[in-house]
């Protein structure tokens, strides 16, 4: 009966859709002979929902278009976005790979769930291991846009197709497989390959929002830090295009690496040799050495032709670094953020990244765990100084296999002969490096003696001038001759003041900052009490003799402020006593110690503490600086008592300040690192929850080591005493009986 029902069908060549009729009765007889015997429809709005939820981020819809491009053996894709400003933009997607005829369409980009890279897990031009995860290619397009134009052609086909898919189709309440597209023979512009091209885009597209695309993918395949690493046979280019301009996408902070203090690169060559190279401009460093795997074996046994290459860094110390028009001060200060989130070393199988290397915190090469106890001894060198990549090619995954969790690879023979490589390398290259600073510190003391000499030579050669052409009867060179000296001496002097007045100017800045901050504060205090008081509720002598105190808090801060400002205009220098400024200091923010419950001890030691001539208002900037530095330090640490101490003395020609708190401390790797403009080590914390007074500028305590340093002194993080836990000690040259007598003191 069957035989004669389909011969029924052909002879009469039915329509699809008489087809599909019978097709439903046949099925609706079939559940009628068992209705207990159920089986799953499926609901067209499926592919809506599976573009929506399966693929949640506009992110992984392109870089799994992208990984589709892969698999199908591209050598190079584009991903085009055409004006897409707009929603009516496109985005076009072309790789050159293996492209589809009409079968692996139909059975494979049409088929959900499609078990072809479960059955072919390796590409077959380049061997590649499939990196397309449960076929979503498809609903990444829909998750992109509302319409889908897919062209493509095989290298042995003569034409292409063309099918256009427009994703509102699925609608609710109708067959999966009612819905139907129309596949085209025709010609295509291209000799192999595919097409995506993707319109009625779901959201708009700004250039900001493509670069943060680009290094979502460019992280995925490559170090976005490292453009001459890739899989040399697969290239991936983001373009924007508006209207008739083009912009090509790149990563701009790839120019901070061009700057880094030495490239370190490894290799094991395709017969087991190992090999190492450490270049650095700045450390003269130009160095090729072998890596055996043993004192007994020359090469390795299980890794070959894999390689890496490493940025080195080292934070905290500029001097090591040559600024210009490209790499600014700001980019500089920028590395060290950059490196608290993607410092690292990273693991690149077959051009694809391998989680969980070089992830943050990850010591996969057991650098922190070495090297962390020498770091304030030697050059630091663990994770976070380390910019780079580990690449394994492993196309038949013979050697290395993912664990079952996909979280890392197995710690086979192969895996631990690869990690024992690099860290034998980087060993190395670290040795290399501690010896070469070395002597770069001692030719920069070279220099800086040497130019000392120089100006000391200036002066003696004019004192030699002036000498001969006296002996000579040239009276009137002589005359020259300390004219120009006299000139020259006056133009240094001009330059210094000019930079006093700078510092000036500065602490002048964070004077009104803080005064600022303060007058927020007393504002809200005054606002809360007048508030009562209008209400005509609570204790209104409470209030009154609340509102009295903070009134006289208010006072004493102003009238300090008022005279530290009065004080800026005035640019004369004179000895400043120690005591006298901190007496000075404490009294006007006598208030605000008392209200966070502070309390503060100070101890003298020595007589006519008086500094080197300086201006009244940078010690105004020193004590206010290291008096909100330990404030913040001791909001965060909440111990039970609240302490600050300061300790003036003296010690042969030198006088000298300890201020101390007991709060949170300065870890052994910020010590150095306080003194960098904009380096702050306040907790950023939302300013609307009332935290705003522990958000730093970063600007401070670099004034004040300017202040101090262009005096000729020192600002050292020393040992606290004990019940402290923090301590800088600042050194100054004393005034000398002569500049006490020119001041009258």
């Amino acid at each position: 009966m069957c035989k004669l029902f389909y011969l029924a069908m052909s002879e009469s060549q039915l329509s699809k859709e008489e087809l599909l009729l019978q097709r439903a009765a046949i099925n609706a007889q079939i559940a009628a002979i068992d209705p207990n015997s159920i089986a799953f429809s499926v609901d067209a709005n499926i592919i809506n929902r599976l573009g929506k939820e399966l693929v949640g981020r506009a992110e992984t819809a392109v870089s799994e278009l992208v990984k589709n491009a892969y698999d199908a053996d591209s050598t190079s894709v584009e991903v085009d976005f055409i004006d897409t400003n707009s929603l009516t933009g496109k985005i076009r997607i072309k790789d050159n790979g293996l492209g589809m005829d009409r079968a692996s369409l139909i059975k494979g980009f049409m088929r959900l769930s499609s078990p072809d890279k479960l059955l072919n897990p390796i590409s077959p031009v380049f061997k590649r291991r499939r990196a397309g995860q449960k076929g979503i290619g498809r609903f990444a397009t829909q998750r992109l846009g509302g319409k889908l134009t897919i062209l493509t052609r095989k290298s042995d086909s003569e034409t292409g197709l063309k099918i256009i898919i427009d994703w509102n189709r699925y609608g609710i309440n109708q067959e999966l497989e009612s819905v139907e597209h129309q596949i085209e023979d025709r010609q295509v512009d291209l000799d192999v390959g595919t097409t995506l091209i993707i319109e009625n885009l779901r959201e708009q597209w700004s250039l900001a929002a493509i670069k943060r695309i680009y290094r979502y993918v460019s992280e995925l395949l490559q170090p976005s830090y490292d453009a001459s690493f890739k899989d040399s046979s697969f290239d991936v280019k983001f373009k924007f295009i508006q209207g008739n301009e083009e912009y090509v996408i790149a990563d701009s902070d790839n120019m901070i690496f061009d700057r880094a203090v030495a490239i370190i690169c490894g290799k094991v060559d395709k017969l087991g040799n190992g090999s190492l190279s450490v270049r650095s401009a700045k450390f003269e460093i130009d160095e090729d050495i072998s890596i055996p795997k043993s004192d007994e074996q020359q090469s390795y046994n299980f890794i070959k032709n894999i390689e890496f290459k490493t940025f080195y860094f080292i934070y905290n110390r500029p001097d090591y670094y040559d600024f210009d028009y490209t790499f600014t001060r700001l980019e500089y200060n920028k590395l060290t953020e950059i490196a608290d989130t993607n410092a690292g070393v990273r693991l690149y199988r077959n051009g694809f990244r391998v989680l969980p290397y070089g992830e943050r915190f990850d010591d996969w090469l057991r650098l922190d765990e070495r090297y962390s106890a020498s770091s304030g001894t030697n050059i630091p060198f663990g994770t976070k100084n380390l910019f780079g990549y580990v690449s394994i090619p492993d196309s038949e995954n013979e050697l290395f296999e993912e664990t079952s969790s996909r979280e890392g690879l197995i710690e086979n023979d192969a895996f631990i002969e690869l990690v024992a490589f690099v860290q034998a390398a980087l060993r190395t290259a670290r040795r290399f490096i501690s010896e070469s600073e070395g002597l770069y510190k001692a030719r920069q003391q070279r220099k800086e003696n040497e130019e000392k000499a120089r100006k000391k030579t200036k002066r003696e050669r004019f004192k030699r001038l002036k000498d001969e052409f006296a002996k000579g009867g040239r009276a009137d060179l002589a005359k020259e001759v300390d004219e120009l000296e006299s000139e020259t001496e006056s133009v240094e002097k001009e330059l210094l003041n000019e930079l006093a007045m700078l510092r000036v100017l500065a602490t002048l800045g964070l004077t009104i900052g803080e005064f600022g901050h303060e007058i927020r504060q007393f504002k809200q205090w005054f606002d809360a009490d007048l508030i009562l008081l209008s209400q005509r509720s609570g204790d209104f002598d409470n209030i009154l003799r609340r509102l009295r105190k903070r009134f006289d808090y208010f006072s004493s801060y102003t009238a300090y402020f008022d005279t530290a400002i009065s004080r800026n205009t005035q640019r004369e220098l004179s000895p400043q006593n120690l005591n006298s400024v901190v007496d000075s200091f404490l009294t006007s923010v006598s208030k605000g110690i008392e209200d966070n419950g502070i309390s503060v001890e100070s101890e003298t030691y020595g007589t006519k503490l008086y500094t080197c001539p300086m201006h009244y208002s940078e010690w105004h900037s020193i004590l206010l600086n290291l008096y909100t530095n330990s404030l913040k330090a001791i909001k965060r640490a909440k111990p039970k008592t609240k302490k600050i101490k300061i300790v003036v003395g003296k010690e042969k020609e030198e006088v000298y300040l300890e201020f101390s708190d007991n709060g949170d401390g300065i870890k052994d790797d910020d010590k150095d690192r306080v003194y960098n403009a904009f380096f702050t080590r306040s907790i950023a914390y939302d300013t609307s929850h009332g935290h705003e007074d522990l958000i730093g500028t970063g600007l401070g305590l670099f004034i004040v080591k300017n202040i101090i340093v262009a005096y000729n002194g020192n600002i050292n993080v020393i040992p606290a005493e004990t019940g402290y836990n923090t301590c800088f000690r600042i050194e100054l040259p004393m005034a000398t009986e002569a500049q006490l007598i020119e001041y009258d003191i």
